[in-house]
Formats: C-alpha cells, structure tokens, sequence
C-alpha cells in the first residue's frame, strides 16, 4: 500500500469523525436551548387556576440572588394548598433557581415546601414550589430565602384572585 493510499484512507475516517463530532454537537445545543421534553406544564396549570379564581399574580420585578435573576411570578391558593411558581434567568448549565424557599404568612407562620420540581433550558427556568396543609385565611405572604448573605424576598396579597 502506498504512502498516498494511506494519506487518503487517514484523511477519510477523520473527516468521518469530524463530521460525527459536529453532528452530536448540534445535536446537544439544541436540546439545551429547547429542552425536547418540558415535565411540568405551568402555563396549562395556572390557566386552570385562573378560571377557578385562586391564581393571584406577583408582578414582581427580578431580584439577584447567587448571581442569577429570580421573579415570583405568582401563587396558587386554594386555602389547603399553596403552590408558588417563581422564575430565573442566567445563562449556562447552572440551577437557576433556589432549591428551597420558605413563605411566611400575615400571621407570622413559617412553611416549609413539602416539594416541587422546575424546567430548565441555557437562559431561563421555571419552577413551583408546593406547600401542604396550609391554613386556611391567609391574606397575604412573603416568598423568600436566605443563605450565605444572599438573599431575595416578594410580598404578595391572596385576596381577589385572578379569574378568567
């Protein structure tokens, strides 16, 4: 086999290689910028809540917390549960959102979250926070958290729900 033969067949299997690489490469980014599979359906559950008239909106502007953006975009209220839905925005593979918060009621009560989960993609995330035997009556509560002196916090009142 010649020297020129070889040089061929060497060059073949790495552009073949090459091209595979570059393939699974656009095949990854893209499954990162738009995750194929999206666990929770938030915008499907909060319309629901909004017909029932116990979705109350945050409107709340964004707050730096471990170097990324988070929002209370709303709660879920149906005085048994609570279920707090919050976003965050940063670019990479990192958690964008905390993996815990606390909600503190009108009447100085301390929650815990009982679970919750989020979908996340390169420049956002979305997720809820669940609460469980929640008392009844609550007025309004504070979203927040605190760790390592960072912190964030949203007031929001549970009166009057958002009804469509």
């Amino acid at each position: 086999m010649s020297q020129k033969n070889l040089l061929k067949r060497v060059t073949k299997v790495l552009r073949t290689i090459e091209w595979a690489l570059l393939i699974l490469l656009i095949g990854y980014s893209i499954l990162i910028i738009n995750p194929f599979s999206d666990m929770y359906q938030f915008n499907k559950d909060i319309h629901k809540a909004k017909r029932e008239g116990i979705y109350f909106d945050a409107d709340a502007k964004f707050q730096s917390y471990f170097g990324t953006a988070v929002r209370l975009d709303g709660v879920v209220y149906n005085q048994k549960e609570l279920l707090v839905y919050m976003s965050g925005k940063a670019f990479g593979p990192n958690s964008k959102l905390p993996n815990r918060v606390q909600v503190k009621t009108d009447k100085g009560t301390i929650l815990q979250s009982s679970g919750g989960g989020s979908s996340t993609d390169i420049l956002r995330a979305r997720g809820i926070y669940d609460f469980k035997d929640v008392p009844a009556g609550i007025q309004s509560i504070t979203v927040y958290n605190e760790a390592y002196s960072e912190s964030f916090s949203f007031q929001i009142d549970l009166k009057g729900g958002d009804v469509q």
